[in-house]
């Protein structure tokens, strides 16, 4: 799909997960998110990411709507949201624990 359209995954520096909360289905999202994404992704160039679900709860079938409303806010504001509540990575996730991927958490 990327390539249809002349972008190459790796110069996307935002993902809006799905992010559940759960550790099989994050972690299952996640990993996939990595591999297309972040090859050449390190700890100082790692993918960012957020899901609304901590700011909103689960919208059930608003919820694509409400995080194409997110991002496109966050395009104009010039700014993402953080996420709640989020504290320490999944020891479980590699993506996370080794820095690809960085979870935009409010300061």
């Amino acid at each position: 799909m990327y390539a249809e359209v002349g972008i190459d995954p790796t110069d996307v520096f935002y993902v809006e997960a799905h992010g559940t909360g759960t550790s099989a289905g994050d972690g299952e999202e996640l990993e996939a998110i990595s591999s297309v994404f972040c090859k050449g992704c390190s700890s100082s160039t790692p993918l960012l990411i957020g899901s609304t679900k901590s700011n909103v709860g689960h919208t059930e079938a608003a919820s694509g709507l409400v995080s194409g409303v997110k991002v496109l806010l966050s395009i104009q504001r010039g700014r993402i949201p953080g996420i709640l509540h989020f504290q320490n990575p999944n020891p479980h996730i590699p993506s996370l624990v080794d820095g690809r991927l960085k979870v935009i958490r409010l300061h």
